[in-house]
């Protein structure tokens, strides 16, 4: 395995497909060895170089696919006979999930293992809104969008029109669920 210098390590690294190879055998070998996490005593973990902050840990978590990271929660899921939780998850896959699909819960719908809430109000009437708050409309549909690009629900903080959805429909949930009615009717809109 080849070394990357700090320097390197600030911009992504550039691995050929059997050194990312071993680097993933590598963290797994750790995850089951399951290293105890260090505390303040000053020593550092011996895979800080693959984190995010790194070009190196980029550039490996860049090599997981979603089904590869998803894997990840079904095995854990298949061992302990439930949803894990994130300490129950080796600390570099949590970051790469958490990376990959912006929260824990979030990584958890999409290996189908937490359902969003539902959500807490009642939809609103589509045509009047569109003609009444045509920005709030647009943001729904930016929102659509995010959502078909990534293959699940961004994250609120992906969405710069996010503070004034929350404001008009109270939760984030809320603003998926308002994204995924109103798309729904534009179909229905466009089959008639």
């Amino acid at each position: 395995m080849k070394t990357v210098s700090k320097r390197r390590q600030a911009r992504p690294a550039k691995l050929t497909p059997q050194e990312a190879e071993q680097y993933r055998n590598l963290i797994q070998k750790w995850a089951q060895q399951a290293p105890p996490e260090y505390t303040g005593n000053g020593e550092k973990h011996p895979y800080t170089s693959l984190t995010l902050s790194s070009g190196l840990g980029r550039a490996v978590y860049a090599s997981y696919s979603d089904e590869d990271l998803l894997a990840v929660l079904h095995d854990a899921a298949s061992r302990l006979g439930r949803a894990p939780t994130q300490d129950e998850v080796f600390s570099l896959y949590r970051i790469y999930l958490k990376a990959r699909f912006g929260t824990w819960p979030g990584a958890l719908r999409a290996a189908g293992m937490r359902q969003l809430p539902m959500p807490d109000l009642s939809m609103p009437d589509w045509t009047q809104m569109l003609a009444e708050e045509p920005e709030l409309c647009g943001a729904l549909e930016d929102v659509t969008r995010r959502r078909r690009r990534l293959g699940y629900p961004p994250r609120k903080r992906d969405v710069p029109q996010a503070k004034i959805l929350c404001e008009r429909f109270h939760s984030w949930e809320n603003v998926i669920a308002a994204a995924e009615d109103f798309e729904k009717w534009q179909e229905a809109r466009k089959d008639n």
